[in-house]
């Protein structure tokens, strides 16, 4: 398998790149810190002690092989995504890796695999692999390849499926580490919701696509909408909507309470929240939506990957804080965004949508016209007559569309 090797090995070397961040962070390995023996076969301590622990450069590589594993081989999917979430476990069970080192490498390996998707090398090496699989299924194994125009592929029991690759929720009667700190996270949520960021919590927790790609919008200065740029809105609200309903066989399975059911409070949010008390909170369906949206942005736009991603995260973290889901909700969340997103991948005509989006965001040039010199992203908040964006945002150097300054409208 000539073709799947090559691509391995290009998901291989650039989501290794993401466990660079090991250098800044120097964080000591738990089997350092408590001089044990690691429980491994192949690593000593000694050799440990040399270099650090966050984020896990095992589990990046293994998550991201695994979604592109489970994308060139969709029948098996599940199975492969569970191997890859077992394998990042077993660094935290051999006292190699704290758990958190395992769980953002994770966020690291799919945001590299987003990356990827901006790169034709990468493009075309997952067209040439597919056919490579199809053929090894189709002439070994008698499987044929895969109806990609099928109305149900993307339905619920063709996602992947979160009963087998996620482990199950705590039960919230129990007495474990893992629901101590679900608990101690509800508490901090709490405690800052009269801050900037709880009140902006507060707007984040909302169900409406068009409320949730506005916050990536601001971020690339251009508007998402379905006259603005259809191949975009479409491409990202595609993936947002399979990945509600990747989560859907958790949460009808599980029925885990809310935070703010639990605890007989309120919801933090402006919308109406009764239908939350009936909708199991476990993967949290607003973090699966914001991660994969994330995602789906960074295909399109790597060069504010970063930001994308950040805008992403914290949209999760919101759900925490208004107390629609606990933090392990959120967590699980971002792996059925990250599992969806290797679902997409494995269809073609998914590849494609893809490429449209990119090219209609390559020719959405469009630049603001003002009587000041470019404004620049370091100068911006120093300016004597500033530039806002209509939502009261201070603009850069990015923003686009209708922007105020001295009361007056700059148009774009």
């Amino acid at each position: 398998m000539p073709q799947l090797w090559t691509l391995l090995r290009i998901a291989y070397t650039t989501a290794g790149y993401g466990a660079d961040i090991k250098k800044k962070i120097l964080r000591t390995r738990p089997c350092v810190k408590y001089n044990e023996a690691p429980y491994s076969l192949t690593e000593t301590l000694s050799e440990l002690k040399k270099s650090y622990s966050y984020p896990s450069a095992h589990t990046v590589v293994s998550w991201a092989d695994g979604m592109i594993m489970a994308a060139m081989t969709p029948h098996i999917q599940d199975s492969i995504l569970e191997r890859s979430f077992d394998y990042g476990q077993s660094r935290v069970y051999g006292g190699m890796h704290w758990q958190s080192d395992v769980t953002d490498a994770r966020y690291i390996a799919s945001a590299s695999v987003a990356h990827m998707l901006n790169k034709q090398e990468f493009k075309d090496a997952l067209t040439r692999t597919r056919k490579e699989m199809n053929k090894i299924m189709s002439d070994s194994l008698n499987i044929p390849e895969p109806d990609y125009d099928a109305e149900n592929y993307y339905d619920v029991d063709h996602l992947p499926n979160p009963l087998i690759y996620i482990p199950k929720p705590e039960p919230l009667d129990s007495a474990t580490v893992e629901l101590a700190y679900d608990m101690s996270q509800y508490v901090w949520g709490k405690s800052i919701r009269t801050t900037d960021r709880g009140i902006k919590a507060k707007f984040d927790i909302s169900r409406d696509f068009d409320v949730l790609v506005k916050e990536f919008a601001h971020v690339i200065g251009k508007e998402i909408s379905e006259t603005h740029n259809p191949s975009i809105y479409n491409l990202v609200k595609m993936i947002v909507t399979n990945a509600e309903l990747g989560c859907k066989k958790a949460q009808d399975e599980y029925q885990r309470t809310s935070p703010f059911v639990f605890f007989n409070d309120e919801a933090f949010t402006f919308e109406n929240s009764d239908y939350l008390k009936h909708e199991g909170s476990f993967p949290s369906v607003s973090s699966a939506k914001a991660w994969a949206a994330a995602l789906a942005m960074v295909a399109i736009e790597p060069e504010k990957q970063d930001t994308l991603l950040k805008v992403g995260y914290e949209l999760g973290e919101s759900a925490v804080i208004a107390g629609i889901n606990w933090q392990s909700d959120v967590d699980a969340g971002r792996l059925v965004a990250s599992a969806v997103l290797a679902r997409c991948m494995s269809n073609p005509n998914f590849i494609a949508m893809l490429e449209t989006a990119q090219e209609e965001y390559a020719d959405d040039t469009r630049h603001i016209v003002t009587d000041q010199e470019d404004i620049t992203q370091d100068k911006a908040p120093e300016q004597k007559n500033p530039f806002y964006t209509l939502d009261g945002r201070l603009a850069n150097k990015d923003s686009k569309g209708i922007l105020v300054s001295k009361n007056k409208k700059v148009l774009k």
